[in-house]
């Protein structure tokens, strides 16, 4: 469930995985529903299990997401000021924090470049790359 994309969690439980064990005479018990996903499918069978441990009998979460974000991207979420620029720097010239490098350490792509090209891919959000999908899940909902 998010405020963005409303109760998906809540009609998972409660309206689709029943629908489908009655329909298909599954077996209605946790230890018959196993979960398993990869990238953000591997966060969501994770979260799910966590939240839902008596529903659930297990998962394998390949790959997720992080699950916590105080390394995403190379950056705290809950404490730099911007994800652009690398934190306590000197004031003269701030380095751009960069997300991907060559096997030397010479960056290739910073967190910039990589948000100008998902605003070339898609205006107000929907360029389906990894930002704006984040920003969909988990962004403040906004008046449009």
């Amino acid at each position: 469930n998010s405020a963005n994309n409303g109760p998906y969690g809540d009609a998972l439980l409660r309206e689709l995985i029943p629908y489908l064990e009655e329909k298909f005479h599954l077996i209605p018990e946790p230890y018959a529903r196993f979960l398993t996903g990869g990238s953000t499918g591997g966060w969501e069978s994770l979260a799910l299990q966590i939240h839902h441990p008596d529903f659930f009998g297990g998962t394998w979460s390949l790959y997720p997401d992080p699950v916590d974000f105080r390394r995403y991207q190379h950056t705290n979420a809950y404490e730099d000021a911007s994800a652009f620029t690398v934190p306590n720097s000197n004031g003269w010239l701030v380095p751009e924090r960069f997300i991907m490098q060559t096997e030397e350490g010479q960056p290739l792509l910073t967190v910039r470049q990589m948000s100008q090209l998902e605003a070339v891919l898609g205006s107000r959000g929907r360029s389906g790359q990894q930002i704006n999908a984040w920003d969909a899940a988990y962004g403040p909902v906004g008046a449009d």
